[in-house]
């Protein structure tokens, strides 16, 4: 049985001033429900807001951001976490991390 249940993660795009990224407003809404099943459950466990694990999500969704070149931070462990029905990602069982990955 396939789920309708996806997980959306928030790109905030910035702009670099004085070495440092500064946010501009602008939030781009990305599906990255496959990228993250197809992840292990310890990778999933690992992910963090704003920090390279979640970025890499984005990368395999380039056509986003085709038309931008600096940086961004990625948001999405609450949204995973929703997805899994749970409080956090700790919260996640491999049991039910596998009962994900067999709906969709």
């Amino acid at each position: 049985m396939q789920t309708h249940k996806r997980i959306w993660a928030a790109i905030h795009l910035q702009r670099w001033s004085n070495n440092c990224a500064i946010d501009i407003g602008d939030t781009r809404r990305v599906d990255v429900t496959d990228h993250v099943l197809d992840l292990t459950f310890s990778e999933v466990q690992a992910l963090r807001d704003d920090d390279e694990t979640t970025d890499v999500l984005i990368a395999a969704r380039s056509a986003e951001l085709s038309d931008f070149d600096g940086p961004f931070s990625v948001h999405v462990t609450r949204q995973i976490a929703e997805f899994f029905g749970v409080e956090q990602l700790s919260d996640i069982t491999p049991a039910v991390f596998a009962q994900a990955r067999g709906r969709n």
